[in-house]
């Protein structure tokens, strides 16, 4: 074998102060494309008695090149540890209790290292996810600690994304003989395999919601669409293409109400605000108070704020319902005002009380109490 072509074998790094376990396995298979690996476990059995010279020196190649290929694969510093012997698995040997040591030291890293790892949707698949557990929880064992499989199976589903929480739930009610850790890793990649097909079945949708939207849209929005195309930018200036002829005429639209243009008073956004917020006289006929002071009850009128109708979802799997009508409560506890989240992007709201509302709906079995 030429030079280059054995040097051409080390594709992987050197052993160094912080690859041990990268190093390892790459160092293994690589002894078993050698055909050497059995002297590494011991399994190799010596040449016959009536063996012919040819099958003797190759038994003796093979057995050498156990040790020169791991003594070519340390760096320079740590060639000095296995320089005192020719054997392969002695070498082996050495470097492990160099770079495992079997102390409680290392077994307390290994652990927190196993109770630590997290599931990266952007740099792993699900399947390698499961053998790095499987293969930290090998490290400890060899480290002298035999850690019980349910913790295994547990670890496999603690830090998943939100899209594996529905067969998380299911994990865990199914019956112990099948709570292993071979049929969750197996669960887990048919699982996200079907996530996977779900993302792009949405993204598909969507592709073509996209495409009918704008092949639908109205010939005045294409016009307009047009206009803001010819119009580019730059800085914080626009440059207009002459070739596009501009239309001077401002819009026809007035509203009345806000007095500006550009929309229609059926379309104005102060209108329908000042509506939901806006107080209403309503005559009440005689009223009992102008009554009683010896007024006139055609001249005196009832003021009353005229509300939008108040509405609860009813099983809405909400953490916390909020309520601004303090008479619906049936006992309120005064708490320090605290800003509590309401619906989405972040908008809060201010809360001073807890307590209990009792409602009663209409189901099918007939009228239901719930608190």
């Amino acid at each position: 074998m030429s030079e280059s072509a054995e040097t051409s074998i080390f594709a992987f790094p050197k052993l160094s102060d912080f690859n041990y376990g990268s190093w390892k396995t790459d160092m293994k298979v690589l002894l078993m494309e050698k055909g050497c690996w059995q002297f590494i476990l011991g399994t190799e059995k010596p040449c016959s008695e009536g063996a012919s010279d040819r099958e003797q020196l190759a038994y003796e190649l093979r057995k050498q090149r156990s040790y020169t290929t791991i003594y070519m694969g340390v760096e320079r510093k740590y060639q000095a540890l296995i320089a005192d012997t020719e054997d392969g698995k002695t070498a082996w040997d050495t470097q492990k209790e160099n770079f495992e040591p079997s102390s409680r030291a290392r077994l307390a890293s290994l652990v927190d290292d196993f109770f630590s790892s997290r599931f990266d949707v952007n740099e792993e698949t699900i399947g390698i996810y499961s053998k790095k557990i499987v293969e930290k929880n090998q490290q400890i064992k060899e480290a002298g600690f035999k850690m019980p499989d349910i913790l295994v199976c547990f670890q496999l589903i603690r830090f998943l994304p939100p899209e594996y929480d529905n067969l998380v739930q299911i994990l865990y009610r199914i019956k112990d003989e099948e709570f292993t850790v071979d049929n969750i890793t197996k669960q887990l990649i048919t699982e996200s395999g079907r996530i996977q097909l779900k993302f792009k079945d949405e993204n598909r949708v969507q592709s073509v919601t996209d495409a009918y939207t704008a092949g639908g849209r109205n010939p005045e929005e294409n016009r307009q669409k047009q206009k803001n195309t010819a119009t580019k930018s730059y800085g914080s200036g626009t440059v207009m293409d002459p070739g596009v002829r501009r239309n001077r005429k401002s819009s026809s639209n007035f509203c009345k109400y806000c007095k500006r243009k550009g929309h229609s008073e059926d379309g104005c956004f102060k209108k329908k605000e000042s509506q939901d917020k806006s107080f209403c006289t309503e005559n009440r006929g005689p009223n009992r108070l102008a009554e009683m002071k010896g007024l006139e009850s055609s001249n005196v009128e009832t003021t009353v704020t005229r509300e939008r109708p108040a509405e609860f979802l009813i099983d809405s799997a909400a953490t916390t319902h909020i309520c601004n009508q303090k008479d619906w409560f049936s006992n309120l506890k005064q708490i320090y005002p605290t800003e509590v989240l309401v619906g989405e992007r972040d908008s809060s709201a201010k809360a001073v009380g807890i307590g209990d509302i009792k409602f009663t709906i209409l189901d099918i079995k007939g009228k239901v109490e719930i608190n």
